[in-house]
């Protein structure tokens, strides 16, 4: 547990340490490629990587008995930005000049066709927020190349690093290869093997592993799930919080009528309203799944049945998908909440063959329908990723779960 202000990233104790080491030395490398499954901490480790190198007057103090990161020294000084500075208040406020964040949502400000679904990050993207772009007819400058404003060097922080195009990362290694003075680019990543070689060669690598079962239980409980539903969800994320929580609807952003419902005493809507509590939401999701196979296994529903659950399931993925992003392609959450369905269905017939041979199992998926032999389930599992990779290829989604879910059938049936 780390309790350092902006270094607060539980679970990361390792990766912060080499961070911690990095600003003691004074000796900062200029690229840095933070990696590790989706929803650990990257990216909000980078922004206070950046907040403490950028800040005024950073503050220092001993790690501690027992100490605040257990893979440095008690003596060792940690650093963490001091959070009153000028530097401090416009990272806070995401006005900072001279800390650039990069995402795929810039996507849709550098698309000229207007058809961008946001599913890379584009040279575009990489032209106009970092190296620039010297055509002439369509001239941008290079902040990478521009002094720092504030004078204590320039951040660049791109999310999702792996989305560069090839040829994105190709331009941007050519900038690696002499950056200017003062000037540090993080990427973050969840897919290591996306970056290219030479980027990753010429960049400092910090791990970053999936966090403890029982930390994001915890967090789960906290927030209204019951410890079960918090578990099932641990386990079936990965072990991602992020993951958990891009499949929990967005707050609601406060309108007049709301602030002055919640000023008057009414207070904001419960999470069981919001789709954040575990009576909907995910928990929901996978409960709603499991009783839909249960059913199909027992012979009291039909594949039909089986395609109308999945995808009334992945229209609600698709409507937390979107209350994350509005601008977001409606179509693309859609399809990416049946193959988040398929994904659950898998786990449903793993825990089936585990069943069978009698596997102790944490946080199991609800069932109520007998074991499985392991050619049933292998059969089964592939019925799945078969349909998921169709569906993520744009095949039509109704055909390909309607041809999967009869398949399946044919499995419970000896078909």
């Amino acid at each position: 547990m780390i309790a350092m202000g902006i270094w607060t990233v539980d679970g990361q104790d390792r990766a912060v340490a080499t961070l911690q080491r990095a600003l003691a030395s004074g000796r900062l490398a200029s690229t840095w490629i933070f990696h590790g499954p989706t929803g650990v901490g990257k990216y909000r480790t980078a922004l206070g990587f950046a907040k403490s190198q950028l800040c005024y007057a950073p503050k220092r103090q001993p790690n501690g008995t027992p100490p605040t990161l257990a893979h440095l020294p008690a003596e060792f000084i940690l650093t963490e930005p001091c959070g009153s500075c000028p530097s401090c208040l416009a990272c806070d406020s995401q006005v900072h000049p001279d800390m650039h964040i990069v995402n795929r949502q810039l996507t849709s400000v550098y698309d000229r066709s207007g058809k961008s679904r946001r599913t890379t990050l584009s040279m575009d993207v990489i032209r106009g927020e970092i190296i620039g772009d010297d055509s002439p007819d369509h001239r941008v400058e290079s902040k990478l190349y521009k002094h720092s404003q504030l004078g204590r060097g320039k951040w660049f922080i791109i999310d999702e690093a792996d989305l560069m195009q090839g040829a994105a990362q190709n331009a941007l290694l050519k900038a690696l290869e002499e950056p200017p003075p003062l000037t540090f680019i993080v990427m973050c990543t969840s897919s290591l093997s996306g970056m290219i070689s030479t980027i990753r060669s010429r960049s400092q690598l910090v791990a970053f592993g999936p966090l403890p079962t029982t930390m994001i239980v915890a967090s789960l409980t906290q927030s209204g799930f019951a410890p079960a539903d918090a578990g099932l969800l641990a386990r079936l994320s990965d072990n991602s919080l992020g993951v958990i929580e891009s499949w929990r609807a967005a707050p609601p952003k406060p309108t007049a009528r709301r602030k002055g419902a919640e000023a008057a005493g009414g207070g904001s809507e419960p999470e069981s309203r919001t789709g954040r509590g575990s009576g909907s939401g995910p928990a929901a999701w996978v409960k709603q799944l499991a009783q839909a196979m249960d059913q199909l296994q027992l012979g009291r529903a039909s594949a039909t049945d089986l395609v109308q659950v999945i995808g009334e399931v992945a229209e609600q993925i698709a409507a937390v998908r979107l209350s994350h992003d509005a601008q977001g392609s409606k179509d693309r959450a859609t399809r990416d909440g049946a193959i988040l369905c398929l994904d659950f269905l898998a786990a449903w017939f793993s825990d089936r063959l585990r069943s069978y041979v009698g596997a102790a199992m944490d946080f199991p998926l609800p069932s109520t329908s007998s074991a499985m032999v392991f050619p049933q389930v292998q059969a089964c599992m592939e019925i799945c990723s078969d349909a998921a990779h169709q569906i993520d290829s744009n095949v039509h989604q109704a055909t390909a779960l309607t041809h999967a879910c009869i398949a399946l059938e044919a499995v419970f049936r000896g078909g």
